[in-house]
């Protein structure tokens, strides 16, 4: 039994199948996007209930998807992954001004991932823990 649809967008293939191996795992249906343009598209056509996304990506970054999904109608509850090798607090907080609902540093384990995963499907607004007090503004 599927429990949502995770959108994995990773501009690297090595890394969106890594993703969508471990995240695939926890009997979601996944979709792969390579940038935040293809991303954007899938999120126009298919239902989404969470988007994990690279912050560095060509076209169209992470930072920017995530604010294009928060202004937008019908896409601003989504919670947004971010995961990035950047992981510095400057980082962080880019990330999450940007909208992102919780933020992994790679390298990740398979086991943060998918906690964080199954905490963002269950819940839309960030938890505690992964992005702290920091939570996307309500749409």
């Amino acid at each position: 039994m599927q429990i949502g649809t995770v959108l994995i967008v990773e501009d690297h293939p090595p890394a969106r199948h890594l993703l969508e191996s471990f995240i695939g795992t926890l009997g979601v249906r996944t979709l792969l996007a390579a940038n935040g343009q293809e991303a954007l598209h899938l999120l126009e056509t298919e239902p989404i209930d969470l988007v994990v996304t690279d912050f560095i990506m060509p076209k169209l970054d992470g930072a920017f998807l995530a604010r294009t999904i928060r202004e937008r109608p019908g896409l601003c509850d989504i919670p947004v992954l971010m995961v990035s090798a950047c992981d510095d607090p400057e980082h962080r907080t880019m990330c999450a001004e940007a909208g992102a609902s919780a933020f992994l540093a790679k390298p990740f384990r398979k086991e943060g991932l998918l906690a964080a995963v199954e905490s963002l499907l269950a819940r839309p607004i960030a938890p505690p823990g992964l992005f702290g007090h920091i939570q996307t503004a309500a749409c």
